[in-house]
C-alpha cells in the first residue's frame, strides 16, 4: 500500500505484515514508539550495466528514476547536516521533520532553512514516494499533508492541512470532529476517518491537489459507543475498515461507498500497477475473496491472466527484460518470475529475501533484515549478497554505494554492481548507540543528479561527489 501511512494515536490500526513495513519507513509512524533498533525488513535499490548495450538504456533509466549520475569512483563529501527526520523532497527543497519543532523545508543545495512551521503534528508526502518525482503522477504538483488525531495537543477532531512545500503556505484544510480518528494519504490524497460523538462512522477523502472534497461519508447508526473509540480499524489500497459495538463498516477508498464485499482488483482498486509491453499492464492487489494476486491486462483492458500471489514493485525500475514480472508466490517463500504473455513461473528463487527494491538493466536487487541479494533477472541466480544497516542506495551506472554495517557501525560502502566487489566505505550518520549491531533504519536516496541524502532518526545528512 504505497504512500499510505495512517496517523493517530486513539485507534487500534490492524495492519498486515507488508503494511507494517511500510509503516516502519515512515518518518513519524502512526503509533510512536520509542526505538532502539528497528526490526524492520531492509531494502536496497541498485542498477546493474548488463552489457555495453544496455549502457545507453540505464543511463535514461538512472535520470528518470531521480537516482544519482554523479561519479561514485570516491567517497563523497559531506554538503551539508540538519536535525531531524527526512519525510520527502520536492523540488529544490527537502522536507525534514521533527516531532519538538514541527517541519521545515530546507534549500537542496546549501541545508538552509527555506521555512519553517511549528506544530504541524505528523506529516507526508501526497505522492507514492516521497522521494521517486517532483510531482503527482497527474503530472499535479506535490503537495506536504501534515494533521492530527483527537487528543494531540489538544485537538478535539481528525484533521488536516495541505500546504505547498516550496513556500509552506497553506494551500486547504479538512476536519472531521470525533472522539477517535485516524488519517493517511494514498493514491496522492488525504483520507480522514473519525467517530464522531454521537457515535456514528464519518469518513472523507480530500484531493490534496484542488483542496476539494472528492466525497464524505457518515452512517446512519452509531458504530461505537457515543465518545467512544474502534474495536478494530484498518485499511487496504482499496477498502477503509472499521469496527466497534454497533457493527463493521467497509467503504470503498474511490467512492465513498459501504459495501459488503471487496470491489474488483482494476487498475483504480490496485495497490500497485506496472506497464508491460504493447500497452499492457500488471496489477497487483486482492481479488474479491481477499485473495493476493498478480493480474495481467491487455491494452483493451482485458484480463489476460491472474496467478496468486504479490506484485514486486521497487522503487528503482527502468522496466527492463519487460517478459517478465516478478513476484512473491503465495506461500510467502522467495520470489518467481512469471511469464508476461501468459503467466507461467521462468524461474524460482525460494530462499530469496521478498522486498524487491531494485529492478535495473537485467538485474534485480531483494532485501530483508540481514541481507541483500542481487539476483540475474533472467535466471534468478545470486551475483552478491552483503549486510545492510539501512535502507536505500545510489548507483552512476557501474557503482553502487549503500547502507552497510561494518565492525558494528554504519558505513557508506561502495560495491561493483555486477560482482558486488567494495570498492571504498567511509562514515555514514553519527553513532548514537555504537552498541547496537544491526540495522537501526536509515535511509539512503537520491535525489537529484548531485545530490544523495542520508536520513536517520535525529538527522538528515547531504552528499556531493568529490
Amino acid at each position: 500500500m504505497p504512500g499510505a501511512a495512517p496517523h493517530g494515536a486513539l485507534v487500534d490500526v490492524e495492519l498486515s505484515e507488508e503494511d507494517e513495513l511500510l509503516e516502519a519507513r515512515r518518518p513519524w509512524p502512526a503509533r510512536r514508539l520509542a526505538w532502539v533498533a528497528l526490526p524492520v525488513a531492509v531494502g536496497l535499490a541498485v542498477a546493474s550495466m548488463a552489457q555495453a548495450a544496455e549502457s545507453a538504456h540505464g543511463a535514461h533509466a538512472f535520470a528518470a528514476l531521480g537516482t544519482t549520475a554523479m561519479g561514485l569512483s570516491a567517497p563523497p563529501a559531506e554538503r551539508w547536516r540538519v536535525p531531524g527526520s527526512l519525510i520527502g523532497v520536492a523540488g529544490d527543497v527537502v522536507l525534514v521533520g521533527d516531532q519538538r519543532r514541527g517541519v521545515q523545508a530546507v534549500d537542496a543545495a546549501t541545508g538552509a532553512v527555506v521555512w519553517a512551521r511549528a506544530e504541524t503534528g505528523s506529516c507526508a508526502m501526497a505522492v507514492p514516494d516521497a522521494f521517486a518525482a517532483t510531482a503527482r503522477p497527474d503530472g499535479e504538483p506535490r503537495r506536504l499533508v501534515c494533521g492530527w488525531a483527537p487528543g494531540q495537543v489538544g485537538r478535539e477532531a481528525t484533521s488536516v492541512e495541505v500546504l505547498d512545500p516550496a513556500t509552506g503556505r497553506r494551500l486547504s484544510t479538512a476536519s472531521l470532529p470525533g472522539s477517535a480518528g485516524w488519517w493517511f494519504v494514498d493514491h496522492g490524497d488525504a483520507f480522514l476517518v473519525a467517530a464522531a460523538l454521537d457515535g456514528a462512522f464519518t469518513a472523507l477523502r480530500l484531493d490534496t491537489s484542488s483542496g476539494r472534497v472528492v466525497w464524505s461519508f457518515r452512517s446512519g447508526d452509531a458504530l461505537v459507543q457515543p465518545g467512544g473509540g474502534f474495536s478494530a480499524s484498518g485499511l487496504s489500497s482499496d477498502e477503509i475498515m472499521a469496527a466497534g459495538s454497533g457493527g463493521t463498516i467497509r467503504l470503498t477508498q474511490d467512492t465513498g461507498v459501504a459495501t459488503t464485499g471487496r470491489p474488483i482488483l482494476t487498475a483504480r482498486t490496485a495497490e500497485h500497477t506496472s506497464p508491460l509491453p504493447g500497452g499492457a499492464q500488471v496489477l497487483g492487489g486482492r481479488d474479491t475473496d481477499g485473495t493476493a494476486v498478480v493480474r495481467a491486462l491487455a491494452a483493451d483492458g482485458t484480463a489476460r491472466w491472474t496467478v496468486p500471489g504479490r506484485l514486486a514493485a521497487p522503487a528503482t525500475d527502468d522496466r527492463s527484460l519487460g517478459d517478465l514480472v516478478v513476484a512473491v508466490p503465495a506461500d510467502g517463500r522467495g520470489l518467481m518470475a512469471l511469464d508476461a504473455a501468459d503467466g507461467r513461473v521462468r524461474w524460482r528463487a525460494p530462499g530469496a529475501p521478498t522486498g524487491v527494491e531494485a529492478r535495473v538493466n537485467g538485474v534485480l536487487v531483494t532485501a530483508d533484515r540481514g541481507r541483500v541479494v542481487a539476483l540475474d533477472l533472467r535466471t534468478g541466480t545470486q551475483l552478491w549478497q552483503a549486510v545492510p544497516y539501512g535502507t536505500g542506495a545510489v548507483s552512476d551506472g557501474g557503482t553502487v554505494a549503500t547502507l552497510e554495517r561494518v565492525d558494528g557501525a554504519s558505513r557508506l560502502v561502495a560495491r561493483d554492481l555486477r560482482t558486488g566487489a567494495e570498492l571504498w566505505r567511509r562514515t555514514a550518520g553519527r553513532e548514537l548507540w555504537p552498541e547496537i549491531t544491526t540495522y537501526r533504519g536509515d535511509r539512503l536516496v537520491a535525489v537529484r543528479h548531485d545530490l544523495v541524502l542520508l536520513g536517520t532518526d535525529t538527522e538528515v545528512v547531504a552528499f556531493e561527489p568529490t
